[in-house]
């Protein structure tokens, strides 16, 4: 009795600290042929006790012997099906998801389809946006090349003035060279200046009224040179105003085409997704099931904090591959889906990559300037061959326990069986240490096979019921920290044994 306890103990803290090896190969075959043997032995016993119990006329229940036999076929067919369910749902994961959790995936199916809808209408109503932007440019194109229009005819029309101006001061200088020419004239025929008065007067006359319209041309041409730089300045506003729209207008449809191509993406995830769930493929990770836990030292430069996250996300990258998920062309089987989120100020959403994220996330890191641990996760249950969505989460990598640090401690009689020993060990690993860790701020690591705070080996414990089994008597067990140990884990353990004094 004391070496099957043992046994079974054994095994327990086997899987819970060691997890040697790992699951028994079941083939298909072999198991309908045990099932097959199992059944048949079931019914041939239930058959022959059956017929003795008919033969000697035994009866169950104060039944008649007939009624008696009909019993034990019923409970022989009974027996037959509880061992099949049984050692099915023992050994095939698909079985059990198919008995427990079926109606749980179909929910899960239905709301992805809802959210699916949700999508294609979005993404509608961004390409009618995106239609609506585009037609608005072509017509601030058309503004612009009518501003261009514009501003050539003006640029002409000065050019012109400005010919004319020219024309002007040129015979503006012709008539004062004119004008010394006839006051050389009047000099030199003062006697005749009498006699040719009146001509002199129609001449001065003249050159008056020219000397007047000279001005008046002068006057226009100023104005038209007011005219025109005014026009100038007001052209070169419009087309740098334009200029400025244009460039915004294409850098909304640059946005708009991103998003069409990451919902694009992400519509063809939840396609796969879909179509993995309707012929239930494997789940090869659940909802906040973690992927990848490592550690980045915030003191670092920004450069490096991103490197060190990029190599985090190729790190999770192998791991999922490994449990079967997958990517198409370059990608990597987990990826950072990009979101929109709707900035303080801002009317539009913007569109933040993957890119943007980790960008976010190094700023985090660096503001900490200390060790960071970043957890990456799966933010949905991922099936075989999908390509794994994926966020991060960050914790302050702070000392939680001392080496030699004594946790708990308990006082255990050595005169119990090995049996009992090993589940007041069990108690005390499971249930103390566990609440300890959880309220120190230990991160429970799901990475692992079975979620855990510490390791222990299965030799210690032995060990430890050796030293009790010695003493033979009332002693004091305790449980210290082995060495230093952070948040990230894991808290390795060590038992001293002593007498209770």
């Amino acid at each position: 009795m004391a070496y099957c306890l043992w046994t079974q103990t054994h095994t327990v803290f086997n899987l819970s600290f060691k997890r040697f090896g790992g699951a028994f190969a079941v083939y298909p075959i072999g198991l309908l042929i045990a099932l097959t043997v199992v059944s048949g032995f079931i019914a041939y016993v239930g058959d022959v006790v059956g017929r003795r119990l008919g033969k000697k006329r035994l009866t169950i229940f104060h039944l008649r012997p007939r009624h008696t036999a009909m019993v034990v076929s019923v409970f022989t067919g009974i027996l037959i099906f509880t061992v099949t369910v049984l050692v099915l749902t023992a050994v095939s994961r698909e079985a059990r998801i198919a008995l427990f959790e079926l109606g749980t995936l179909l929910k899960e199916r239905e709301e992805l389809r809802t959210e699916v809808a949700k999508l294609r209408s979005s993404y509608h109503l961004w390409k009618s946006k995106a239609k609506r932007l585009s037609d608005e440019l072509k017509v601030e194109q058309e503004k612009t090349t009518l501003a261009q229009r514009q501003y050539a005819r003006v640029s002409k029309e000065l050019a012109d003035a400005k010919q004319q101006l020219s024309t002007a001061q040129t015979k503006l200088r012709e008539m004062h060279k004119m004008l010394k020419s006839t006051e050389a004239l009047l000099t030199k025929t003062k006697e005749r200046l009498k006699m040719t008065f009146s001509e002199l007067r129609r001449t001065e006359n003249a050159l008056k009224e020219a000397v007047a319209e000279l001005q008046s041309r002068q006057e226009e041409l100023s104005k038209v040179r007011e005219e025109i730089a005014k026009a100038d300045e007001t052209a070169k506003r419009s087309l740098a105003t334009t200029r400025k729209q244009l460039d915004e207008l294409r850098r909304q449809v640059d946005e708009l085409q991103m998003m069409k191509a990451e919902f694009e993406r992400y519509r063809k995830s939840l396609d796969t997704y879909i179509a993995s769930m309707l012929v239930k493929g494997e789940l090869i990770y659940k909802a906040e099931e973690t992927v990848l836990i490592g550690v980045v030292d915030g003191s670092l430069p920004k450069e490096e904090i991103l490197a060190k996250l990029e190599k985090l996300l190729d790190d999770a990258d192998s791991v999922a591959r490994k449990k079967g998920a997958s990517a198409q062309g370059n990608e990597r089987a987990v990826k950072i889906f990009g979101m929109l989120v709707k900035l303080p100020g801002s009317d539009e959403p913007t569109l933040f990559t993957e890119k943007d994220i980790l960008n976010i996330v190094a700023d985090n890191i660096k503001s900490v300037g200390d060790s960071v641990i970043v957890e990456i996760y799966a933010k949905r249950n991922v099936m075989a061959g999908e390509q794994v969505p994926v966020d991060i989460r960050l914790y302050r990598n702070q000392l939680v326990f001392k080496g030699g640090e004594v946790l708990t401690s308990k006082k255990v009689d050595g005169r119990a069986s090995v049996g009992e020993l090993m589940q007041e060990l069990a108690s005390m690993l499971y249930g103390e240490l566990s609440r300890i860790a959880m309220e120190r701020g230990l991160l429970m690591r799901t990475d692992t096979e079975r979620p855990s705070y510490g390791v222990i080996s299965f030799l210690e414990l032995g060990e430890a019921v050796e030293q009790l089994k010695r003493i033979n008597g009332p002693a004091t067990l305790e449980a210290r920290a082995k060495k230093d140990t952070f948040t990230i884990g894991p808290l390795e353990i060590e038992l001293h044994v002593a007498p209770a004094g």
